[in-house]
């Protein structure tokens, strides 16, 4: 099972994350993969495959670690992230009041659970898009650019009483998520 932890996220965001992409100019943004609004969460920590045979042990740390769950997030800045020079996606930032503690709670489940530390450490972001892995450097370097002069999106805080253990079926590009647990 590929698992990660996600909050969940209002309306405005979705709306947030498509007026990110329509400030594009339209040759790169028809070059990206919008992710599909049903599909649109705030990443709290990946947590890599997992066989079925461990879920137990992670839903047993993730129940005892990570409540209580309170806390009032904020979209920022467009970025691309992934490896250097081959950023895979376009995501907006994640901010808020509590956000890096319950990151922190959610690393030492993961960690109770048996699985590695996070390596880079946890930035809150939610994806909006997938970066072709066929895009030439040129491309890569001008959406770069014109990421870079995005105004910060406009979107509502919101407050999150849950987090959701959620599953990856099916890989890229048709990634489909869902709901394994809920935690809060």
């Amino acid at each position: 099972m590929r698992l990660f932890l996600a909050l969940p996220v209002p309306d405005a965001w979705a709306a947030a994350a498509d007026g990110t992409l329509a400030a594009l100019p339209a040759p790169l943004r028809a070059e990206l993969r919008p992710i599909p609004r049903a599909e649109l969460h705030v990443t709290l920590r990946f947590l890599g495959e997992l066989p079925a045979s461990r879920l137990s042990v992670l839903e047993h740390a993730l129940a005892r670690l990570l409540p209580p769950v309170d806390v009032t997030i904020a979209p920022g800045p467009a970025a691309l992230l992934g490896p250097s020079r081959r950023e895979r996606v376009l995501a907006l930032g994640a901010t808020g009041a509590g956000l890096a503690e319950l990151a922190v709670r959610a690393e030492r489940a993961a960690i109770a659970a048996g699985l590695p530390p996070t390596d880079p450490p946890f930035a809150g972001h939610m994806t909006i898009a997938r970066v072709p892995d066929g895009l030439s450097a040129g491309a890569r370097r001008a959406l770069a650019a014109a990421v870079s002069a995005l105004p910060p999106p406009r979107a509502a805080h919101a407050r999150v009483l849950a987090v959701e253990l959620m599953e990856s079926t099916g890989g890229e590009p048709g990634a489909r998520y869902r709901t394994v647990a809920r935690y809060g």
